[in-house]
This record gives structure tokens, C-alpha cells and sequence, in this order.
């Protein structure tokens, strides 16, 4: 194992979801054809 300390599993959970959160905000109201217009994809 590195030497850097081994996160406890919670830690990423909360990892995944801020980053679901922040695409949930990112892609409100579009669509699926203005999301892939937007290069978001």
C-alpha cells in the first residue's frame, strides 16, 4: 500500500455524492439533445 493513509469508505461515498449533485445541477433543463450540444458528455 502507498504511504498515503487509507480513506475510510464513508469519505468517498460523500465523494460520489457531491460530484451527482453537481451534475444534476450542471445538466438542469436540458435535455439529451442539448446536453450532448453543450460538449457536457
Amino acid at each position: 500500500m502507498s504511504d498515503v493513509a487509507a480513506r475510510e469508505w464513508r469519505f468517498y461515498i460523500d465523494d460520489v455524492t457531491s460530484f451527482a449533485e453537481k451534475v444534476i445541477a450542471y445538466t438542469d433543463g436540458l435535455d439529451r439533445d442539448r446536453c450532448i450540444a453543450s460538449g457536457l458528455n
